[in-house]
């Protein structure tokens, strides 16, 4: 029998993705060669599209702009998930390392893959070497 989700399932979900974005941005505020840390997080419709970004930006000592993101969306029936680790320039964004794009039509199956999608960002900002970039 097919569960049925309800808004709680996807408030829990958000939830997930917030708490998973604070401690992205905790692990790199405890990092020396980071100057400041600033996290957002944003629910809105972009081009058509209902969109949830969370990311946490961080400025390195030596002036270099890193952006640690997740994106969430429903487009065309499919839930999409994205995660990159971005370095960000004057020109926008090269992305640096990025987690495979999830597409699923179900939300018994967006929830377990959206988590894998926040332990891939927390494990990247709690063990990547900033001085190698």
């Amino acid at each position: 029998m097919k569960k049925i989700y309800s808004p709680y399932d996807l408030f829990m979900l958000f939830c997930l993705i917030s708490s998973a974005m604070i401690e992205v941005a905790d692990s790199l505020r405890a990092k020396p060669s980071v100057r400041e840390v600033l996290r957002n997080y944003d629910i809105r419709k972009y081009e058509g599209i209902p969109t949830l970004e969370a990311y946490a930006d961080a400025e390195l000592a030596n002036g270099t702009a890193l952006s640690w993101g997740i994106e969430l969306r429903y487009e065309e029936n499919y839930w999409i998930v994205e995660a990159a680790l971005r370095k960000n320039h004057r020109d926008g964004q090269d992305v640096l390392q990025e987690f495979p794009e999830i597409r699923t039509d179900t939300f018994e199956e967006l929830a377990p893959n959206a988590k894998k999608a926040t332990e891939w960002l927390i494990a990247l900002a709690k063990n990547i070497d900033l001085s190698a970039i």
